[in-house]
């Protein structure tokens, strides 16, 4: 479920942008919602408290890493789910 200051990322988005992107083009999708984090990133940056602290290959992450990582005063997680 979005948070009051995001709105969900449509089917017509996701279209103009999957091609973009299995050209090489980088798109950026902000968003607190783990269930489209994990269907449309291959890879994941998670930010907290203003820093980043978590940094993942989609192919490698997992739900509870994801959210561990976002927990303010957690240690930065990335090494063993980096590519």
């Amino acid at each position: 479920m979005p948070d009051g200051g995001t709105i969900r990322v449509n089917g017509a988005e996701v279209r103009i942008a999957g091609p973009r992107a299995a050209q090489g083009l980088g798109i950026l999708f902000v968003t607190s919602d783990l269930e489209e984090v994990m269907a449309l990133s291959d890879r994941i940056i998670v930010m907290a408290e203003g820093r980043i602290a978590g940094e993942f290959d989609r192919s490698k992450a997992t739900e509870n890493a994801v959210v561990a990582a976002s927990a303010p005063g957690q240690e930065r997680i990335a090494q063993e789910f980096v590519a």
